[in-house]
């Protein structure tokens, strides 16, 4: 026989002094402790690998320069291009490329950018490469 057989199935009266504990709030005292908090963001964060952003030739430069320049030829077409550009890192140094395809409305030249017929921008300056789409 085992040697908590005389208790194993004594009714335990509870305290006269403390309310009964819910499995709930006992179950509690067990689970980990996070001391510290916003600890795995933090490490996430520095692991989350970003681009840098590649220099541009001068002659890539005049290559996107000509084909903008033949895009504000034919804003009132809505030309659809496929733009690949650079966009930075809110939190750390870097950014990633994105490549997207839109139909171009308008060239702000004051502000540097392109204006898409879906109210986006993309920054002149950022731009890897252009080309008309289909």
């Amino acid at each position: 026989m085992n040697r908590y057989n005389d208790i194993m199935y004594y009714n335990y009266a509870g305290s006269e002094t403390h309310a009964h504990m819910s499995m709930r709030d006992r179950a509690a005292q067990f689970s980990p402790f996070a001391a510290l908090t916003g600890f795995e963001e933090i490490i996430d964060e520095s692991a989350r690998l970003t681009d840098e952003m590649n220099e541009i030739t001068q002659d890539k430069r005049s290559q996107i320069d000509r084909v903008i320049k033949t895009v504000s030829e034919n804003l009132r077409r809505k030309p659809r291009m496929r733009i690949e550009y650079f966009i930075p890192d809110p939190r750390k140094a870097g950014g990633k490329y994105v490549t997207v395809i839109k139909n171009i409305v308008k060239i702000d030249e004051i502000e540097g950018r392109l204006i898409a017929s879906d109210g986006s921008s993309v920054d002149i300056d950022s731009i890897w490469d252009i080309d008309f789409e289909g």
